[in-house]
Order: C-alpha cells, then structure tokens, then sequence
C-alpha cells in the first residue's frame, strides 16, 4: 500500500487540469475524495489512506473484503457528472473481487457512460498472489481499457506513466490580463493641442502661404 501512494501521488503532482477523486474500497467502497484540482489536499487525504487490518473495529462489524465492483460504482458516480470529454477509471487491487456487486455487471455500467477502465493487479507473474487476472482483464476490456501487471514499485510506476500518455488530450485554457490603458491622457493633450492649432490659424498666428 504505502509503494502504491508513493507512485499514484507522483501521478498526481505531474496533474495540471485534470479533476482527481479517490475512491477506496475494502468490503464497501467510500468517496475518500470528491473530484478536485487542490491536488495538495487529494495528496493529504492519500497519505491517509490505510489498510484495513490497522483500523479498529469490534463485534462482528467486519470491513475487510474487496469489493471492485462496488468501487467501479462508486467512482462512475462521481464521474458521471462531470464536463470533461476524457473519463477514466483506474482501479488497483492485489486481490480477487469476493464481496458487493458483479465487477462485471458494474463495468457495464460505466462503460455505457463513457467511461473508460484501466485495471492494475499487484503481485508476482505466474505465483499464486491472489489476484484474479482473467477478472481484472476482462473488465478493462468491456470498459475499453487495459490490463497491467505491476510486479514491483517500479513496474507501478512504468504503468501509471503509460496510462498518462494513453490519456493526453488538449486542455483549453482561458487566461484573463487585467489592463489599463496609458495613454488616455496624452491623447487628451495631443486632442487639446490639435484644437489649439485649428484655433490659432483663425488669428493673428494664421500661417502665412
């Protein structure tokens, strides 16, 4: 987990008008938060994300799971609003889905917003790490996505670069210049002078041919 902040809050500092929201998600999934450009508190609230096992709970409230179909619902909801022409998911995970709703039905779902779904598993290549591949595949693929392995921090880091510039596209940016003009008062002058001038070829001071 802590690897995992480290790569996406460097994603996150190399934004420039992109809106980020952070959705997390255990055996439920929660909006830690909302669409935002205050990339300093997004990075805030990431810094204080946690794992489940280090939170404390009593009884038989248990948080622990991991509900990727609940997550996909819960962030195509905060996209589903939004202005922007590109809307993307990226889902991370280093478990199989076993909780909430169908990953697939909710996949669906956000694929008919246009809403487009990269899916990133964590474990080792070819080991029994507890991450489903074909699920994870087969949804970036309804959510016209793709599928990453990241194997280390440093493969992490390559995915979330090349999603970057999988995702480029033109920003338009309006800049507003506060001006005064300078010159009002000369012209006034020049204005004065030429009326002076007009005046005084009516008089003695009349330019002789």
């Amino acid at each position: 987990l802590e690897a995992a902040k480290v790569v996406i809050d460097a994603f996150i500092s190399e934004r420039e008008f992109d809106h980020i929201g952070l959705v997390v998600f255990a055996r439920n999934a929660f909006q830690r938060a909302p669409l935002t450009l205050d990339y300093l508190v997004l990075s805030r609230l990431l810094d204080g994300v946690t794992l489940v096992s280090e939170l404390r709970y009593s009884g038989e409230h248990k948080l622990d799971g991991t509900a990727i179909g609940m997550g996909l619902a819960s962030a195509a909801n905060m996209l589903r609003n939004g202005t922007s022409t590109n809307k993307v998911i990226v889902v991370l995970t280093d478990g199989d889905n076993n909780t909430g709703v169908d990953p697939y039905l909710a996949a669906e779902a956000v694929s008919t917003l246009g809403i487009r779904i990269y899916t990133v598993g964590m474990g080792k290549s070819g080991m029994e790490n507890g991450v489903n591949e074909e699920m994870l595949s087969k949804i970036a693929g309804i959510g016209n996505g793709l599928y990453f392995l990241a194997e280390d921090t440093a493969g992490l880091q390559q995915i979330y670069d090349r999603i970057d510039m999988l995702e480029r596209s033109d920003a338009e940016l309006r800049i507003f210049v506060r001006w005064q003009d300078q010159a009002t008062g000369l012209l006034f002058i020049a204005l004065i002078l030429l009326l002076a001038d007009r005046i005084l070829r009516l008089t003695l001071f009349q330019s002789i041919p």
